[in-house]
This record gives C-alpha cells, structure tokens and sequence, in this order.
C-alpha cells in the first residue's frame, strides 16, 4: 500500500474509533421483532430481528470507481464488531417506491459524487440472526465528486482494495464478492 494511504488509514482508524458507547434505548423509528422458533426435535429458539419502520428488506451494496480508476470506501466507527473502525464499499436500502438504481444515486448523493453509469454485478442475500437483507451488487463507473461528503471517504486503488480484503479490514463476504466481480468488470472495461 502506498504510504500515504497506509498513514490516511491509520488516521481513520485513529479518529474515528469509539471512546465511549452509551447503551440507549431503540428510537421510534426502529423496532425490534421477537420470534420463537419451534425446531423439529421440539426445542425452541428464539430470535431477534431490528427493523426500521417503513425500510425494506432490499438493499444496495456499491462499488464506486471514479475516472482516476479510485474506489471510494466509507469510514464508519464500530461498536459491535472486532475492529473499532470499518473501512468499507458503501451501501443502502430502498426506499418506498425506490428501484436499485435510484437507492444507488442516492447513496452517490451522500458520498458527494453522481454517475450515469450503474452496472449491475451480482445478487446476494445477508443472513445474521439480527436481519436478512437482499442485496444487489451494483458498480457505479466515472463517479463525479460535485460536493463534499456526507461521511468519511477513503480512496484507493483496485489493487489496495484487494490488500484491504486480505489485511481484514474487509471483512463481509458480499463486500468481498462486490470487489472480486468489481476486478473482474475492470478488468474488461479498462
């Protein structure tokens, strides 16, 4: 990895890690569905599902890629995973009346940049105990910045995002199977 990159990563991973985390209650416009699951052999499991009111079970994961041929990541702190900071490809769930591509452009919205091209790369289901959400993987191609970001970009090449995966700072498998079928589309568009 280039140095500077490996020093803007360690920045972020600095300055955006938790100090304190403060258990609060569930806003209003989340709730939190309770199941009990009753298995053949006659046990019972019960389980947990968080879901925002009004948000929908289908999402987007994007790999954007600028001119430059940079991929932009977010940054965002962690407080349930290993790693205090998450480095990864940006993502969001359709809205009401909302199809992939238009969750895509606003996702681009929030990160200060459009596209007029959006590709679609692979389809994919998330399965935690806490959700499960179907993904699209779509690439957004070109990406123009027009207005700074709503939350913290790191930008890399194709190939420190690959380093990225290895080092574990990627570590979701749909990221990592965006980024593998985002090589690939490179590859033959580039």
């Amino acid at each position: 990895m280039r140095k500077d990159k490996k020093e803007e990563l360690d920045y972020y991973l600095h300055e955006y890690a938790p100090r304190q985390v403060i258990k609060t209650m569930c806003p209003k416009d989340y709730e939190i569905e309770r199941y009990g699951c009753c298995l053949e052999n006659e046990d019972v499991v019960f389980k947990e599902r968080i879901v925002k009111k009004g948000q929908s079970d289908y999402g987007v994961l994007l790999l954007p890629i600028t001119d430059e041929e940079q991929v932009l990541l977010e940054v965002n702190p962690n407080i349930f995973k290993n790693r205090p900071v998450s480095i990864g490809l940006p993502m969001g769930y359709l809205e009401e009346k909302e199809w992939y591509g238009q969750t895509a452009q606003r996702v681009l919205l929030k990160l200060g940049c459009r596209s007029k091209n959006i590709h679609e790369l692979c389809n994919f289901t998330s399965i935690e105990d806490y959700s499960a959400s179907h993904y699209k993987g779509l690439l957004a191609d070109h990406c123009i910045s027009f207005r700074d970001s709503e939350v913290p970009l790191f930008e890399c090449n194709i190939d420190e995002l690959t380093e990225l995966v290895e080092l574990g700072y990627i570590p979701d498998a749909g990221s990592q199977l965006m980024i593998e079928k985002g090589k690939e589309f490179v590859k033959k568009r580039y």
